[in-house]
């Protein structure tokens, strides 16, 4: 698993731990804000996470936040989103659709849940299980996809290819992606396939975070029952960049990081 990296870095654990999980995004978001606890364990992270470059954010997600939180929301808890919980969550590149998607994910376990686990593929596993007949559909530009809805609602959709003209990057998600001609549509299939066959599970315990290349690496969740009583799985995410600049369209939040302002 040489191309991720697992840690315990027990950042806060003890007191961080007891904070009550919030029943909605903006609940949290109000609450961040006030909680010197809370904003310690963040700085911490951005921190930690900057080994692997500039950590940022979107503003349309989670309001521009750096350190983005992903914990279960009952009305989403079967859509094909990080606040979900009664169903897999389908392997992805983070931010697929973006043109300034990170390069590096790193998520910190804040509580655990032992049914939940992230799921990993890398495509120097998954290649080897593809023809280059399908390798070479997957490098043509015969596919769309689609917005995320934590960036909002909108139907624009993007031509992109799976993988780059070398094969060394992949973009993927298997929600949003769609093939523009039968071939297309067959190696998203054989691809699916792939990246199911040599899945690693990881299943976060309190204190450890993981990073992984988002390049090359695409991940999803397990299914598991949330209790959505306060005492729910808590992640906490941190997207990095080794762009310079990140982006032509960003500004500085009050902490002096990046926010990128581009829209859909």
């Amino acid at each position: 698993m040489g191309y991720i990296y697992l840690e315990d870095i027990n950042l806060l654990p003890n007191e961080t731990s007891k904070i009550p999980t919030p029943p909605d995004l903006d609940t949290h978001w109000q609450h961040n804000k006030t909680n010197p606890t809370h904003q310690n364990l963040d700085q911490q992270l951005i921190t930690y996470a900057s080994h692997w470059g500039t950590p940022y954010g979107y503003k349309q997600e989670q309001k521009g936040d750096i350190v983005q939180n992903l914990f279960p929301i009952k009305k989403h808890e079967t859509e094909q989103i990080s606040s979900s919980s009664k169903v897999t969550l389908e392997k992805h590149t983070e931010a697929a659709f973006h043109p300034y998607k990170p390069d590096y994910v790193t998520l910190y376990c804040l509580r655990d849940n032992p049914h939940a686990g992230t799921t990993i593929s890398h495509l120097e596993d998954i290649l080897p299980q593809l023809t280059p007949r399908t390798i070479g559909w997957l490098k043509e530009t015969n596919y769309t996809i689609g917005i995320d809805t934590s960036f909002g609602t909108t139907t624009t959709r993007q031509t992109i290819s799976v993988l780059n003209e070398d094969a060394t990057q992949l973009t993927y998600d298997a929600t949003l992606l769609e093939g523009n001609t039968t071939d297309a549509k067959n190696a998203l299939y054989y691809l699916a396939q792939a990246a199911r066959k040599c899945e690693d599970t990881i299943y976060l315990k309190q204190g450890q975070a993981l990073t992984f290349h988002n390049h090359t690496a695409i991940h999803g969740r397990t299914p598991y029952q949330a209790r959505h009583d306060g005492t729910d799985r808590w992640l906490k995410r941190i997207l990095t960049t080794q762009r310079t600049p990140i982006a032509p369209d960003y500004y500085l939040n009050a902490q002096g990081h990046p926010v990128i302002t581009t829209e859909f």
